[in-house]
């Protein structure tokens, strides 16, 4: 991300209130509108640089993490900062907004600054169509693509998906709870020396973590007093975006093979 810079500006001090209360309103800040008329006057070569350090690498895929542990779904706070990043807010501009005005609605505002990164990390590079998906969840198709914004970065959670779930479905085995996912880390860490480096009380964490995910978005449900999987409809859009992205894998975990069966497709 570029650096910033601490300024000092003498403004009339009526117009800056009037002008502060008008940003408050509006869910911007006064910096950030500092920045958009500096923008308009120096050109477009400055907001081409601006643009490439705004990107948000989706890394990570490559090595296992386990940062998951204290970064669960999150789905009301992605909800927000995709708003945000919809009306071209810059990260840093986003964490000091979240933070200043606390829109995540938290008794304190200690823990925002590193959920807020996290979210970043996970969905800054999303494009507006993901983004809309997840502000204006309206068939459930935001929770799919704050899924699919974990799929992206976290390894272990991606081959959770891409191995245990995409088996269980292919099979037709419904049946579900949360060792299942325990022993998948226990099986991978026998061949990956950095998931044998996790603590106990890390892989403990992982899978209640990833097993809450899975229920928050649907692919769990209790039934019967167990819990089984479920798979997710999604609409017809979000379907054809990702067969024309490739990501055949991601929605076979969703459940892809029982969806002709099922006819579960919403237009």
């Amino acid at each position: 991300l570029m650096s910033s810079k601490n300024v000092t500006l003498n403004v009339d001090s009526r117009l800056y209130d009037q002008y502060r209360s008008y940003c408050r309103k509006n869910r911007v800040l006064v910096s950030q509108q500092f920045e958009i008329m500096m923008e308009e006057k120096v050109g477009s070569s400055y907001k081409k640089e601006k643009s490439k350090s705004k990107i948000i690498s989706n890394g990570g895929i490559n090595k296992y993490v386990g940062s998951l542990t204290g970064e669960p779904i999150m789905i009301h706070e992605n909800k927000i900062v995709a708003n945000l990043l919809l009306k071209d807010q810059s990260p840093s501009s986003i964490k000091e907004l979240v933070v200043q005005e606390n829109l995540f609605g938290y008794k304190t505002t200690k823990s925002i600054p590193k959920r807020v990164n996290s979210i970043l990390k996970r969905i800054g590079n999303l494009d507006n169509l993901l983004l809309n998906k997840i502000v204006n969840d309206l068939s459930g198709d935001g929770r799919v693509v704050i899924l699919y914004s974990i799929y992206l970065r976290d390894r272990l959670f991606n081959e959770l998906l891409n191995e245990l779930i995409i088996e269980k479905f292919a099979i037709r085995d419904f049946e579900f709870e949360k060792r299942m996912i325990q022993k998948f880390i226990s099986d991978k860490s026998e061949d990956e020396k950095k998931i044998q480096e996790f603590t106990k009380e890390t892989k403990d964490k992982l899978g209640t973590v990833m097993f809450n995910i899975l229920k928050e978005v649907g692919l769990v449900v209790s039934l019967d007093k167990s819990y089984k999987l479920h798979n997710l409809m999604i609409s017809s859009e979000l379907r054809n975006y990702y067969e024309n992205k490739g990501e055949t894998k991601f929605l076979r975990s969703l459940g892809a093979s029982l969806w002709k069966l099922k006819n579960d497709w919403i237009s």
